[in-house]
């Protein structure tokens, strides 16, 4: 439920843990939204 959300970066990391889709330690939840870019705009890195 919270990865398509945040590989598409419709999603930060700190939304999806007040949703509750998401647990663990913040310090990584940062790394993960510097990886995915996450901006709250929604995109698609492949192209079909």
């Amino acid at each position: 439920r919270a990865l398509g959300p945040w590989f598409s970066g419709a999603q930060n990391t700190h939304a999806l843990r007040r949703a509750g889709l998401l647990e663990g330690d913040p310090a990584d939840a940062v790394v993960l939204d510097q990886l995915a870019s996450a901006s709250g705009v929604p995109r698609l890195a492949d192209f079909f």
